[in-house]
């Protein structure tokens, strides 16, 4: 069975609610199962139903300018998730999938639900339906705390814009005026109060999307092709604005040392309330569509293993008053990782990221050309100890730069302490 992990992560939340999080994975962890890949069979391990799980425990210092703030409103450097799931074979050709996650016992979902069918045994095809794997880019392979070799993620995966799924910024200076308040954006104003929420990452990580999947498996090349409720930054389980989400990827392995992937995305991402609530001229101006590209490369070499990956992706948003957004919003994620296992038991890890964003005009700033969001950039290193067959410790400093117009930069140490089985 593929070692893909269901991770849990221990915040500094507070005892009781502590002792609690830790006492529900260790019950539920026996019973969990590595849901989160999407190849996963349970015949590989040895038998029609396939368990299994992992827990660990992040933590840091508090986040005083909201770097790891993710789109759930939390920390991901103190934060308690974990998970249980099961995989059933029914017949040689359907396997029914699930899998319940919480994080910091504050949310309680279920991240996966969905039946693989395989129409031809003499063909490496696989459809998926229900709330799916991640199609788009590398990282979600690497997600979850045994597989990641450091403690965040990449800034694509969790950095969040000044973009919102359920309301619209009324110009460009709205739009300016909040570069780099990701973690809680304000709009409204007029006849409207401010209404303050999360804003949208370039890639949402946290949750799974709820579609259906096709996907071509091969040892030098993958394909995967998918239609989905949600958008790249918003996944969801219930459709919020009749759009759907087309979304592919395709993996080359011209040699068992390199994998390079290519993957596309476009989905509508504002909400039918958001939506509802423009002017008569601006809702004409619809869809309100994500899309994006990225590109990502993977090399390995002796006790090297080195990730690179860019992601390019731009919001199309309406036009609602002067002086007007320059529609469409861009962004561009680039990520640079490198592993080196210095002993089979421990490696050392750096991880570089920075997103560029677009410019647009106002009257802020001087009226000169401004990035619409304040660009980020993290610096991460440090390294994991494998302490048992199935626990490994990491450490690690992470250092972090916003620009706007108060730059800021903030480093921390954190740590994380993985288990599964």
């Amino acid at each position: 069975m593929s070692q893909h992990r269901v991770a849990a992560t221990v915040s500094l939340a507070g005892p009781r609610r502590l002792a609690a999080s830790l006492a529900a994975v260790l019950l539920v962890t026996p019973a969990a199962a590595h849901a989160q890949q999407s190849d996963a069979s349970p015949a590989a391990a040895g038998g029609r139903f396939a368990v299994g799980g992992d827990l660990s425990a992040s933590f840091a210092p508090e986040d005083e300018h909201y770097f790891n703030y993710t789109d759930y409103e939390l920390n991901q450097l103190r934060l308690v998730t974990g998970g249980l799931g099961a995989s059933l074979r029914v017949t040689p050709w359907l396997t029914t999938t699930a899998e319940l996650r919480f994080e910091n016992a504050e949310y309680l979902w279920v991240s996966a639900l969905y039946v693989r069918v395989r129409p031809a045994a003499s063909v490496p095809l696989h459809v998926l339906v229900g709330r799916v794997p991640p199609v788009f880019g590398a990282f979600a392979r690497q997600r979850y705390g045994a597989d990641n070799p450091l403690v965040s993620m990449p800034l694509a995966y969790q950095s969040l814009t000044t973009l919102r799924r359920d309301a619209v910024p009324a110009n460009a200076d709205t739009l300016l005026a909040v570069r780099g308040r990701g973690w809680n954006v304000p709009y409204g104003g007029g006849d409207a109060p401010l209404d303050y929420a999360t804003g949208l990452p370039l890639v949402a990580s946290s949750r799974w999307d709820t579609g259906i999947l096709a996907s071509y498996g091969s040892p030098r090349l993958e394909a995967t092709l998918g239609l989905t409720q949600g958008s790249l930054s918003h996944a969801v389980v219930r459709d919020d604005n009749d759009g759907k989400q087309v979304v592919g990827r395709l993996v080359w392995r011209p040699s068992a040392a390199v994998a390079l992937g290519l993957s596309a995305a476009r989905g509508e991402y504002l909400d039918e309330p958001a939506v509802d609530t423009l002017p008569e001229p601006a809702q004409a101006g619809g869809p309100w569509v994500q899309q994006a590209v990225g590109a990502d490369l993977e090399a390995s070499a002796g006790h090297w293993v080195a990730r690179g990956e860019v992601i390019v992706t731009q919001w199309r948003v309406p036009v609602v008053d002067r002086p007007q957004v320059d529609s469409p919003l861009g962004a561009v994620a680039s990520t640079l990782e490198a592993r080196y296992r210095v002993r089979p038991s421990w490696y050392l890890a750096v991880r570089g990221d920075h997103i560029a964003l677009s410019d647009i005009t106002g009257t802020l700033y001087g009226g000169a050309p401004t990035a619409w969001d304040a660009p980020v950039s993290r610096l991460e290193a440090g390294g994991g100890y494998l302490l048992t067959r199935q626990v490994r410790l990491k450490l690690v400093y992470q250092h972090n730069w916003r620009a706007g117009r108060l730059r800021v930069s903030e480093g921390f140490l954190a740590g994380q302490l993985a288990f599964w089985f």
